[in-house]
């Protein structure tokens, strides 16, 4: 009895894998990077060798750009997705996404990193040449 519910299980998950990945191919892609450029098309992973194009630098151009795409006709079949590569990512403003940036069943838009890659937002500030306080009147106050 348990060979049977392992085999059903693991075909469950194959189903299941084969449906997420089915669309993959027909998507359209677009990029953003720390390397990147808004004046760039946003379509390639990685600046060309020339520099004369290559991923976004900001979330913003891809939305915007998106937004435009939407306001154009229908989206792409297999939808759209947004990848981020790889890096830290300094945040110093909201990013909104509203119901407009959505997509739809057929024509998913979906942001993510990019595969393999770890790609961090921080609003936090890098803190250089910290010292300890040892002034003795300032450490009294605290205290």
């Amino acid at each position: 009895m348990k060979k049977k519910c392992w085999f059903v299980v693991a075909g469950v998950v194959l189903l299941l894998l084969s449906g997420c990945t089915g669309k993959q191919g027909k998507e359209t892609a677009f990029y953003v990077s720390l390397s990147g450029n808004d004046s760039w098309s946003g379509k390639l992973p990685e600046p060309n060798v020339s520099k004369t194009d290559g991923p976004f630098a900001t979330p913003e151009k891809a939305r915007n750009t998106i937004r435009t795409l939407k306001s154009q006709g229908p989206l792409p079949d297999g939808g759209i997705t947004i990848y981020f590569r790889g890096g830290i990512y300094p945040v110093s403003e909201t990013f909104v996404l509203t119901s407009t940036d959505s997509g739809t069943e057929d024509a998913p838009i979906i942001w993510r990193s990019y595969p393999d890659e770890v790609v961090r937002f921080t609003g936090g500030k890098v803190i250089s040449d910290f010292k300890p306080l040892s002034d003795p009147s300032v450490l009294e106050r605290i205290n």
